[in-house]
């Protein structure tokens, strides 16, 4: 029970790595393309980014089947929401949304205040774009599913 614990654990962080991958080329998109006329460097971090993205999503659908056939098999409904209408689901996922909030919020006040482009604002875009995918990712049904499975493993485990 440890070891399928494990294993979707692992995929978990394997989308939130992806997801800070893309979000990450996104930012840096961002700023080349502000501070440089690299097209061939644009072009490589866009691919970065549909890819980071892509490979999340391929991971996490899979992941949401795998977990779906074994709660199917195991009798055990999946309870609660998709992550999307999650706020308060997880420790981790509240701590996300939070993030996002703060990140949304800033990014609206560096409009309003027209600062024009800057670092700060690819800053908080990169946070709101993470933070949003965590959001999803961290407050779901797969999550709190999966959680439930570890805190079964540590209790048989010892």
């Amino acid at each position: 029970m440890k070891e399928i614990s494990a294993k979707y654990i692992n995929r978990i962080y394997l989308c939130i790595i992806c997801g800070a991958i893309s979000s990450l080329t996104l930012m840096g998109a961002m700023l080349v393309n502000s501070y440089s006329e690299n097209r061939a460097l644009l072009i490589i971090l866009a691919a970065l980014f549909w890819a980071g993205l892509v490979f999340e999503q391929t991971v996490f659908w899979t992941l949401n089947h795998s977990i779906k056939r074994l709660a199917q098999k195991n009798k055990e409904p999946l309870t609660g929401h998709i992550g999307l209408l999650s706020i308060n689901a997880s420790k981790e996922g509240t701590a996300a949304y939070l993030v996002f909030s703060l990140s949304a919020l800033g990014l609206v006040l560096c409009v309003a205040i027209d600062l024009g482009v800057n670092l700060v604002q690819y800053i908080l875009i990169c946070l709101l774009v993470l933070s949003f995918r965590l959001h999803c990712i961290l407050n779901g049904r797969v999550y709190a599913y999966i959680k439930k499975i570890n805190r079964k493993a540590e209790c048989k485990n010892g």
